[in-house]
């Protein structure tokens, strides 16, 4: 009967045509995007080196500004401010500027092994195709749920694209960190970068999670229910960085891009 209505014919097939695109793709950015390791660049090496040198030489200058100034008093009071370098604290921030990198580098292996272990036997398309009935009694309904997937499954892209950006500029950043907790200044600006970089790399494992939980819930009857319940999911994906974010100690934050600047 809907094919003698031209109108409804055509929200039939365009609705179709969008439930076969989705998972087209979701399945492509599942793969390529949202489960797959991030590379460490080139320029994210050189990035680190060079800000690690910088830092490393700051440590240095910054602790023979201190003995000069516990060795001439008179320094202390022609500077505005007074530098707090200790021996202690200039070796252990070097060490862990140091060794930072290497450690970025573990953590991300180790959420990747997560990440595997979740999704290595799964179908990597979280949206489902609705069945011909279904979208025939409701083209407009199933529009509107494809543009709510389509919408979440675009965020989640850009998401993960920031994300990889967001690892880099943090780790390259840990060395200066150093530097600023070893002149005697608050940690909680080095506790801020610790927790966003925890986040950032672990919020991969988080998603694989829910999508494995996702996959084993999913009755796959090819329904409009289940396309409400895999909107509801990727919604609360979006989600899961900051419930990381306080799980790890803060008291808010709306899961931007470097959220403690």
């Amino acid at each position: 009967m809907s094919s003698l209505n031209p109108l409804t014919w055509s929200l039939e097939q365009l609705s179709r045509w969008v439930d076969q695109a989705l998972v087209r793709v979701a399945d492509s950015l599942f793969r390529q995007v949202v489960f797959a390791p991030i590379r460490w660049s080139q320029m994210a090496n050189e990035l680190y080196r060079t800000n690690l040198q910088l830092a490393l030489a700051s440590l240095c200058l910054g602790l023979i500004w201190t003995l000069i100034q516990h060795m001439w008093p008179i320094w202390e009071r022609r500077t505005i401010g007074t530098s707090v370098f200790s021996l202690e604290r200039t070796v252990t921030a070097a060490l862990m500027a140091v060794v930072a990198l290497p450690v970025v580098r573990g953590l991300l292996d180790f959420n990747d092994a997560i990440v595997r272990s979740f999704t290595t036997h799964l179908p990597t398309a979280a949206v489902t195709s609705s069945s011909p009935l279904e979208l025939s009694l409701n083209p407009l309904l199933a529009l509107a749920l494809g543009a709510i997937v389509l919408g979440l499954l675009v965020y989640l892209g850009v998401f993960y694209a920031l994300r990889t950006v967001e690892v880099y500029i943090l780790t390259g950043l840990i060395p200066w960190f150093m530097v600023l907790w070893a002149n005697g200044r608050d940690d909680g600006w080095l506790k801020n970068l610790s927790r966003e970089l925890l986040v950032a790399i672990f919020v991969q494992c988080l998603h694989a999670m829910v999508f494995w939980l996702f996959v084993q819930m999913a009755v796959h009857t090819s329904s409009l229910a289940d396309e409400f319940f895999q909107a509801g999911v990727l919604w609360y994906m979006t989600k899961i960085p900051d419930q990381l974010r306080r799980l790890f100690g803060a008291s808010g934050g709306r899961g931007r891009l470097l959220p403690w600047m």
